[in-house]
């Protein structure tokens, strides 16, 4: 692919966006902030990276459509293994390798990198032992290492996402987007099904009802899995909670 060149009135069109630190004829520096904010909204909260730079003023046209997915593809493994002060430290350029440099940090510094390896590589470590114990159960499914990837998603567990847990667990990320839309319809199906609020007179009752029903679902559904209840029997049992 062709090396893109940027003009001087495009170099000088970028550097009024804040999130820009430098630019040159073939490339462009972008800022700390950026960088962990493009993460964690591609990461958390799935939103396309080209979203994200348009979000964040940049012209697609001007820096490239494939950018922005360049750029997160990058950041990404640098934010999760070595944390915020590895995309501080993130060079770039023709004799860069496109990781931080040794010689520009201090000893407590490099300290503190290992340090995160460490962790890193301890909750790897965790990680790989639940999936291999789901995959040496009786029950295997792929909906159950679905099920975990979820609750550590929801937990925010630190530097790992829906990409690289899928990958450890020896899964597509398409197949666990598919898993949660479909948990997603079953749990609005449920509702639909058990939830009566025609008596209700405010959005106030209505919300009551809606905080209880959510509340008695988190906590009492397992009981439908375990017990093997019909949809009607679990309405009833959440009734009856």
């Amino acid at each position: 692919m062709a090396e893109r060149l940027f003009s001087a009135e495009a170099q000088e069109k970028l550097m009024q966006n804040k999130n820009v630190i430098k630019v040159s004829e073939t490339s462009i520096t972008y800022s700390v902030d950026l960088k962990i904010e493009a993460v964690r909204a591609n990461v958390v909260g799935g939103k396309p990276p080209s979203l994200i730079f348009l979000d964040a003023g940049f012209d697609l046209e001007m820096i490239g459509r494939d950018n922005p997915k360049r750029c997160l593809r990058r950041w990404r493994p640098v934010l999760e293994k070595l944390g915020e002060e590895g995309l501080r430290n993130d060079q770039r350029g023709k004799n860069s390798t496109g990781r931080p440099t040794e010689r520009e940090l201090t000893i407590e510094e490099k300290l503190r990198r290992a340090e995160a390896k460490v962790r890193y590589l301890e909750k790897e470590n965790e990680l790989l032992k639940k999936f291999d114990g789901i995959e040496r159960s009786v029950d295997d499914r792929p909906s159950k290492k679905y099920r975990l990837i979820h609750s550590l998603i929801e937990a925010k567990q630190q530097g790992f996402n829906v990409v690289y847990l899928c990958e450890v667990a020896g899964v597509s990320c398409s197949g666990y987007y598919k898993w949660l839309s479909g948990a997603l319809k079953r749990a609005q199906s449920h509702m639909k099904d058990e939830l009566d609020l025609t008596n209700c007179s405010s959005i106030d009752q209505v919300r009551r009802v809606l905080d209880d029903y959510i509340y008695n679902y988190n906590h009492n559904r397992y009981q439908w899995t375990r017990k093997k209840m019909a949809p009607v029997e679990y309405r009833n049992h959440l009734l009856a909670a």
